[in-house]
């Protein structure tokens, strides 16, 4: 269990949130502990389902857009797999980086030889769509100024989001992400960004995690 999950009142920020429940660390402990939040997912599809899963929660704001640098619209690339039993696999790799989406679902095919070989060219399948980019300012004005939780799983843009961050307005207690897209050089200077603004840093792989996320807690 993750030293967040059990804690009451806790305002957030979740960016990459899926459908709210699927390999979510944030959903039940959202729902039971009085949490206030933002949950942010640009798939259209996954959106409605997230809708559902907080729909008795009025605490907890979910937004059809991404988390980026920069406000506006940009093109958002997915897989669309061929065999309905995969959607939810690779539906979540979206990226606006299509190189690093056509890297993940050949990743995720590696292991799966049959449907590799009825995809043949995973460009053919790719498609692309405009979705809304917030910008983290904008968040923190317009739903959480002061949040205690940032929570990124936004297939590799985490070390962007982490980059850019406002610490000199606000230091939120506890930032969880996904590390497993970062080029080891940008895992390496986003963790000494971190340390250098007062954060330390805990194996998520201990709590049940898998070992590529990374909790950083403010000292």
């Amino acid at each position: 269990m993750l030293p967040f999950e059990t804690e009451k009142n806790i305002a957030f920020i979740h960016a990459g949130a899926n459908d709210g429940v699927s390999n979510d660390w944030i959903f039940k402990s959202a729902t039971q502990n009085d949490w206030k939040g933002v949950c942010l997912e640009p798939q259209p599809d996954s959106y409605k389902k997230l809708c559902l899963a907080y729909e008795n929660y009025p605490n907890i704001t979910p937004l059809c857009g991404a988390l980026a640098s920069e406000k506006g619209e940009f093109p958002l690339h997915s897989f669309s797999s061929p065999d309905p039993e995969f959607f939810d696999v690779f539906d979540k790799l979206s990226s606006f980086d299509l190189d690093l989406l056509v890297k993940n679902v050949e990743v995720e095919l590696s292991s799966r030889p049959e449907l590799k070989k009825r995809v043949g060219n995973i460009l053919k399948r790719v498609r692309s769509q405009m979705v809304r980019c917030y910008t983290t300012e904008e968040l923190l004005r317009d739903f959480i100024s002061n949040p205690d939780l940032i929570s990124l799983d936004i297939e590799g843009y985490e070390a962007k989001i982490i980059e850019g961050f406002p610490f000199e307005k606000i230091k939120p207690k506890y930032i969880f992400f996904e590390a497993f897209h970062m080029h080891p050089d940008e895992k390496s200077k986003c963790l000494n960004r971190l340390s250098l603004e007062g954060y330390s840093f805990v194996g998520a792989k201990e709590y049940g995690i898998e070992d590529f996320n990374i909790l950083a807690v403010r000292t």
